[in-house]
């Protein structure tokens, strides 16, 4: 009975510290994915808004149904919110929309900040000065993609091996 009630707690403990490794994981590759997505949502309303002259309701409509982040959820509050005509600025609109759907865990510091700064970029009446933002912006996110996913894949194996080496660790202590 007693080795069976320690076996159960070694397999408990192991297997926490292995789950804690693979969701330091997940979250790695989930802000990986969602500033590429950025990136691709930044180039695509530059075709849209500058080629097409799209309202930016419909275009943030549009992306979001590509989108497989909480980048979707906020545009789709951020057309809401336009749509309801409430004399806010789009700069609040924009920042209310990514404080209220994408969580400071997964984008926090620069990358959030970036991100509510591609608002002038959005709003801009002038459609050259639009283009040039949004390229600029673009430029911006993809650069911190790719250095997010240099991080992710020299980290990643790191990280998962790690948490199951803290695991044996604790174990080993316990025991």
């Amino acid at each position: 009975m007693w080795f069976s009630m320690k076996l159960a707690g070694t397999i408990c403990i192991l297997a926490a510290s292995i789950m804690m490794g693979i969701q330091v994981d997940r979250g790695m590759k989930k802000k990986c994915t969602l500033l590429n997505e950025i990136y691709e949502l930044l180039v695509f309303l530059e075709k849209e808004m500058t080629y097409h002259r799209a309202p930016i309701q419909e275009a943030f409509r549009c992306a979001a149904e590509k989108c497989t982040t909480e980048l979707g959820l906020a545009l789709k509050e951020a057309a809401l919110q336009i749509d309801r005509r409430e004399g806010k600025s789009f700069q609040k609109i924009w920042s209310e929309a990514v404080d209220t759907c994408i969580p400071t865990a997964l984008l926090d510091g620069e990358e959030r900040n970036a991100l509510l700064d591609a608002a002038e970029a959005l709003c801009n009446v002038d459609t050259v000065t639009q283009q040039t933002l949004l390229r600029k912006h673009s430029d911006r996110f993809d650069g911190m993609s790719r250095k997010e996913e240099e991080i992710y894949q020299e980290k990643s194996l790191l990280y998962r091996r790690l948490s199951a080496a803290a695991g044996a660790f604790l174990v080993i202590v316990l025991i």
